[in-house]
């Protein structure tokens, strides 16, 4: 449907401004948690703006890592996990990071 993506109804004021915001994530959360696993983590030299997510829900951890990378942050990268639910948050963020470490290299030429 043309015309229906974020790009053609938001100012570029607008996106200037979420672009900015991810890239000033800072390493912990409002609520104190390490948000800085998966990109940050496994991606460190990386021009980046990030997003990250987590919660535990009834069947698991979720943890997600996902944001804008590279020079003038060319990829978009996502990566969404649901992990076991005896898993702890430390374990899964190494996941998450151990997941963004094994695509780093297909990245690494415009990094």
């Amino acid at each position: 449907m043309p015309g229906t993506d974020i790009g053609h109804h938001m100012p570029p004021s607008a996106g200037e401004f979420l672009r900015d915001a991810l890239a000033a994530a800072p390493a912990r959360a409002a609520d104190g948690f390490h948000q800085h696993f998966g990109i940050p983590d496994g991606m460190p030299d990386a021009e980046r703006a990030i997003k990250q997510g987590w919660m535990r829900v009834n069947k698991g951890l979720v943890l997600n890592t996902t944001g804008f990378v590279g020079q003038e942050q060319r990829y978009v990268v996502v990566l969404l996990t649901e992990q076991p639910v005896d898993a702890d948050f430390d374990t899964g963020q190494k996941a998450v990071t151990a997941g963004i470490e094994a695509l780093a290299p297909v990245l690494a030429t415009d990094m």
